[in-house]
Parts: C-alpha cells; structure tokens; sequence
C-alpha cells in the first residue's frame, strides 16, 4: 500500500475530493477496443493527450473503497482518512453525481475536477461510504 501511495504521489494525484484514479499511467492507444476520444482514447501512441478522461486515469469514487479498506484494515488510519476525510466533503455537496456547466456528469473527473461522463449517478461510487462503518469497527466506535 505504501508503494501504492508513493506512485500516486510521484504521479502527482493529491486531491482525495475527487476519489481516486483507475490507473497512474495513461493507457496507450494500442491497448484500446474503441477509440473513442470522449472516453480517453488517445490519439498519441503513449496515451498521453488521453490521460485522466474517464477509464484512462480519471478520478472516481467507484473503487476507492478497497484501497482505503485496506488501509484501514493494516492499522493505516490516518492514510485512510487522508483519503475518506475529503471524499466524504465531496459526497455531502453531490460531488460525484449530476451534470456540469459542460453538460457532462461528475462520475468520472479529470484531476483538477472536471467532468468527464457517464451516467450522472453511477451508484458504484457510494459503495465508497462503506469506508465509514470500517474506520468505525476499527477505532472502536461500533461493535
């Protein structure tokens, strides 16, 4: 998990609000199906002008779950709340549902915020909220 937060960081991701990203590196052309830009399929071979659209590195809440249970789980509180703290801000202002000024929806967003698709409510990004009840069997605060 260090190595996890470590590469997160070298990458440059910080801001929790958002969730977290699918993957630190941009997927290169060559490994997508469907080319299709508005869902971060590149142009360029390295996958770089991609980076951050939707699947192809864009921040979600949709798995964070797992990492900041996991987190939770090795006794890491405080790396967990780095991460839940912020998300938890997000979800009471509707951060990750609804649709923005660019008429797309905030499921998906690139690093600095913006929208970047899918549904408008993608309910896997609430299974996030699951992190509560961990963080409060482990700090004793539920039985």
């Amino acid at each position: 998990m260090d190595q996890i937060l470590l590469k997160m960081k070298s990458a440059g991701y910080t801001n929790f609000a958002l969730g977290l990203p699918g993957n630190l590196v941009p997927i290169t052309r060559a490994d997508y199906v469907e080319p299709n830009p508005r869902f971060g399929a590149p142009i360029r071979e390295d996958g770089s002008d991609g980076f951050q659209i939707y699947e192809n590195g864009g921040a979600t809440a949709c798995h964070a779950y797992f990492t900041i249970a996991a987190l939770y789980k090795l006794g890491e509180t405080e790396k967990g709340d780095r991460i839940l703290m912020p998300m938890l801000d997000s979800f009471s202002r509707q951060g990750f549902s609804g649709r923005a000024p660019n008429g797309l929806t905030y499921d998906w967003k690139d690093w600095q915020g913006g929208a970047h698709e899918y549904e408008g409510f993608l309910v896997d990004n609430y299974h996030a909220l699951l992190a509560v009840l961990d963080r409060a069997h482990i700090l004793k605060e539920i039985p």
